[in-house]
């Protein structure tokens, strides 16, 4: 990964309110749903958050297909549109344009570019991730539970965006020096799971993705959609997509699965 990949917000498509019929208010809230170009996954909202966290294996991503690229992460902000601020930290399995295959763990502050984590990571290796900020403190973790590995980064942002919780899988962006990005293509990587899905909102209360205390959203990756003009991103107007799973009864896991382009 070089300085110029960066993870970003996400690129909204189109938003479908899943509604509930009329009577007594259920125990947790019905999810929405949204198509994003580059994010799958999950998105707590409705509350400010001080902490997020989530663990999965590291995905084999496959490379018979050519380059494509993928990231694996939890983070906070960056869901809103016109988010300008993110904080997130993951893992991510890419393919190079001669099929060799690149495993790498890295945190990245938007919009500051990604940082790669002097960490190794190979396929089959259980991950896990938290993001902490108070104030304008933040801190990232990582832990490869496989091998007993961990990373700790803590570092002052001045405008942090705390407005939602996400367990995402990203087709990942490159940008130049002018800012101009250009989404990448989504690499094969099969299906990632996330378990022990966990956020506390700003107030102290600790809960699960569907937690009646906030909103949550499931994210469907469609590279197809068009986000709209003036967002400074160049969009794949074909490609693969990634599908979300319900959430488990619990509200701690999901799983997100890759979906070839036609």
């Amino acid at each position: 990964m070089t300085n110029a990949r960066r993870r970003t917000r996400r690129l909204l498509a189109a938003a479908l309110a899943c509604a509930g019929l009329g009577g007594a208010a259920a125990p947790v809230q019905a999810a929405t749903s949204s198509v994003s170009t580059n994010w799958a996954g999950y998105a707590a909202t409705g509350k400010k958050f001080r902490h997020v966290s989530g663990t999965w294996v590291v995905p084999t991503v496959d490379c018979t297909s050519g380059s494509g690229y993928s990231a694996a992460w939890v983070g906070l902000g960056g869901f809103d549109e016109t988010s300008q601020a993110l904080e997130q930290t993951g893992t991510e399995a890419d393919c190079d344009s001669t099929g060799r295959a690149h495993y790498s763990a890295w945190y990245e502050l938007v919009p500051n570019p990604a940082v790669t984590v002097a960490m190794t990571v190979r396929p089959g290796d259980r991950v896990s991730a938290s993001v902490d900020v108070v104030g304008t403190r933040v801190q990232l973790r990582l832990r490869n539970l496989t091998t007993g590995a961990s990373f700790v980064k803590t570092a002052r942002k001045s405008s942090p965006d705390t407005s939602s919780a996400e367990w995402i899988v990203e087709a990942p962006s490159s940008c130049d020096s002018a800012g101009s990005c250009r989404q990448l293509a989504l690499g094969d990587f099969g299906t990632v799971a996330f378990t022990n899905a966990s956020a506390t909102s700003a107030a102290g209360h600790t809960g699960t993705i569907t937690d009646p205390a906030w909103r949550h959203t499931r994210i469907e990756l469609s590279p197809g959609q068009d986000p709209g003009p003036g967002r400074g991103f160049t969009r794949l107007s074909t490609g693969a997509g990634a599908v979300t799973s319900s959430v488990s009864a619990t509200g701690r896991s999901f799983s997100i699965t890759y979906h070839a382009g036609q």
